[in-house]
């Protein structure tokens, strides 16, 4: 799935990467329709020109195997470069390991996960004796079960719940409403992962000589002081790898020019595999895309690998390191499911019946077999 960011950037990252391409120089080269016509293509030349697109790629896929490859061999490690979360620690991720209630439930331990992160904010932005401290009370979690599937099924579910609570919240100095949104997606998130931590390593020095810079005439001979000097180092460098190149090389692979294709990964993750931090976001009530919630929306459904663009409200900062998106699911899942964001950002708003259909009907097929086991089971609603 590290293709997933890359379709956006191909055509801009060299001179010519498609057909687009051609009939978009065409179209700012021709000054009238005659000249337009003068430059039109047959068959038979678009027809070479894809061959050499098709060969470019696969020539880049090659060079960043064998990036990979060397990077592996200096680290010493072998590891596949993604690790997927089972369901244990996305349960643990999602809910905590706290199952029993809060014996202190005005202020809660946090213990790291999404839901105590979401309880911080709520005991934090809210008042005492508003509706936050009678939802908290009732201890509202899922069914206690030893199936991690169904227990995993049940946690989704209620945060589609709690998406529905947290909309009726109001605060002036926070936006509640994007925090519902991205509750809301995380109900229809199924797959998380993490990056291997390789260690940072580096390449025995290259070296060069001054006899490496110009080639002496082979005819010519030439004393031992000479020779000495032809010798002489003139540079000497040592290529560095960060913890993080081949995940940015996987992103990258379709440009070989950049010396650190680590360096933009932090830009290309936001919104498409990694959600904003809710404890660091939602300061004001502006959105992602010119401060709209329509147009953030919008821009979701028609270009789900676009970044999410950073402002003063939105921060991307993630200690846990875990990534996992709807937006990734949705690609994952497309050929099973190819209208999964429309129909879910569709109903963002509706009432919690309208969304629990949509719910059961993705979770049916995303989870296949193991729906048969989840289908019967109840929760306690909010």
């Amino acid at each position: 799935f590290f293709f997933f960011q890359a379709e956006d950037g191909i055509r801009d990252a060299q001179e010519s990467r498609g057909l687009g391409d051609v009939y978009k120089r065409q179209g700012m080269n021709s000054s009238n329709e005659e000249s337009t016509q003068n430059l039109k293509l047959d068959e038979t030349s678009l027809t070479l020109q894809s061959y050499g697109i098709q060969d470019q790629r696969v020539q880049n896929l090659v060079i960043t195997v064998d990036k990979i490859k060397h990077n592996m061999i200096l680290s010493k490690q072998f590891d596949p470069p993604f690790v997927i979360l089972d369901e244990k620690e996305i349960c643990k991720m999602l809910w905590g390991n706290n199952s029993q209630g809060r014996e202190n439930s005005r202020r809660p331990k946090d213990d790291g996960s999404i839901r105590d992160e979401i309880v911080s904010i709520l005991f934090e932005k809210l008042q005492s004796g508003t509706a936050a401290d009678n939802f908290l009370s009732k201890e509202v979690k899922p069914l206690e079960s030893e199936d991690l599937t169904i227990r995993l099924y049940q946690i989704r579910k209620v945060f589609l719940q709690l998406s529905q609570y947290i909309r009726q919240c109001d605060c002036e100095t926070y936006n509640f409403s994007a925090l519902a949104d991205i509750v809301y997606f995380y109900a229809f998130t199924f797959n998380y992962f993490r990056a291997f931590d390789y260690n940072n390593c580096a390449s025995p020095e290259i070296i060069l000589r001054k006899c490496d810079i110009h080639e002496p005439n082979k005819y010519e001979k030439i004393d031992e002081n000479t020779a000495s000097q032809e010798e002489e180092k003139v540079l000497g460098e040592i290529r560095r790898y960060s913890n993080q190149f081949i995940w940015g090389q996987l992103v990258g692979w379709f440009k070989q020019t950049v010396d650190k294709p680590q360096a933009s990964l932090s830009e290309g993750r936001r919104g498409t595999v990694s959600y904003p931090s809710l404890t660091d976001s939602f300061r004001s009530k502006a959105y992602p895309y010119k401060g709209t919630r329509n147009n953030w929306l919008q821009m979701i459904v028609k270009k789900p690998g676009n970044m999410w663009p950073t402002g003063d409200s939105w921060s991307y900062k993630n200690d846990r390191k875990v990534y996992g998106t709807m937006l990734l699911d949705s690609f994952l899942y497309k050929e099973a499911l190819p209208h999964w964001l429309e129909k879910v950002i569709g109903k963002i708003d509706d009432n919690y019946e309208s969304q629990l259909q949509l719910f059961e009907e993705i979770n049916q097929v995303v989870m296949g077999k193991d729906y048969e086991k989840v289908k019967q089971l109840s929760l306690i609603h909010i």
